[in-house]
């Protein structure tokens, strides 16, 4: 062999450098055909790591520009993939709930360009209403949305008043009772009702007398009488005369007038009876939740169906917010307290 197989290798990659601006995704190698059969090879016959092209040698043009391509592209891709991060951080709708992120700002002197101190903070709602329940119940209306605008006195939930309804109606009818006893006490009784009273104290009389007479023939006939009769007649006796004194009472009463101790416990059975109307009127006055002021509607933490209660309530029914008046929330160290 008058030429080695390095020599003639070194040969075709010079050819292929020169055809790569023809040809630059082609490349040549020259195959020499053993002059002799594998068999009589000697040691001078190259080896597989012979055939290797030197590193500078392999670098082709078509390799570097695909190779400036992928580090394009990776760097694109980091690119986007931070500015979507970031948008994830701090979407719009976020920014509209807790107010956007104030960049840093410079506080200006008055009546001079110098730079005092330098804050960040937030920009927020001046006025931010917690809405919750005044009484416990049932969710049945909740006509509310995330970023709707109410107004003062708007509907924001209803909750279940039929017990509430039945409570006010039992203690109207409660006071109205109230107040004819305080009236009857008040003005004195009508001749009708002295007349009621006095046929009813008739009548216990003459029950008292039959019952004193029959009292009086079963102790006479004692022979044929048992003891538990005797004893159960005398039980009657005993609540008829009973009915008797109370009867007669009353009558005294209607016929004198109430005194002012009884006037003044009929005056106070009056006032407990309005209070308990009022209390029926503000548990069903208050089954309504109303918006206190005019808003946006930034949180709605319940649904239709919920059972809620003022001490049950972990966060708030709802959250409104003036967007109207806006003010900065910004961290001053106290070192810097003098700089403002």
């Amino acid at each position: 062999m008058s030429k080695t197989a390095r020599d003639r290798r070194t040969e075709a990659a010079r050819h292929d450098r020169a055809t790569s601006d023809h040809a630059p995704h082609t490349a040549h190698f020259l195959i020499e055909k053993a002059e002799k059969p594998m068999a009589m090879a000697t040691s001078t016959a190259p080896v597989i790591s012979d055939l290797a092209l030197p590193d500078q040698e392999r670098m082709t043009t078509g390799g570097s520009s695909r190779f400036v391509r992928f580090i394009l592209v990776a760097l694109a891709l980091a690119l986007l993939g931070g500015g979507y991060t970031a948008w994830l951080r701090n979407p719009p709708w976020l920014q509209a709930v807790r107010g956007a992120e104030y960049d840093t700002a410079p506080v200006i002197e008055r009546g001079t360009e110098d730079v005092a101190i330098e804050l960040s903070g937030f920009i927020v709602p001046y006025r931010k209403v917690n809405i919750s329940p005044r009484i416990p119940g049932t969710i049945v209306k909740l006509p509310i949305e995330f970023g709707e605008k109410v107004r003062k006195g708007d509907l924001i939930a209803q909750l279940d008043d039929a017990s509430a309804q039945a409570d006010l109606q039992q203690m109207l009818a409660g006071l109205q009772i109230a107040k004819s006893s305080y009236e009857e006490a008040k003005n004195g009784a009508k001749d009708e009702d002295i007349q009621q009273a006095e046929i009813a104290l008739n009548t216990a009389r003459s029950e008292l007398e039959t019952v004193n007479k029959e009292l009086d023939r079963q102790r006479r006939l004692r022979d044929s009488t048992t003891q538990s009769e005797l004893d159960q007649l005398e039980s009657t006796r005993n609540k008829a005369e009973a009915n008797v004194s109370t009867l007669v009472l009353k009558l005294k009463q209607l016929k004198n007038g109430a005194s002012k101790e009884q006037l003044s416990q009929v005056e106070g059975k009056v006032q407990q009876a309005e209070a308990a109307v009022n209390k029926a009127r503000y548990y069903l006055e208050n089954a309504q939740i109303l918006a206190p002021l005019d808003g946006t509607i930034l949180e709605k933490n319940a649904e239709v169906g919920e059972v809620v209660r003022p001490e049950g309530l972990n966060t708030a029914l709802c959250v409104i917010a003036d967007l109207s008046v806006m003010e900065v929330e910004v961290d001053v160290q106290e070192r810097d307290l003098h700089k403002i």
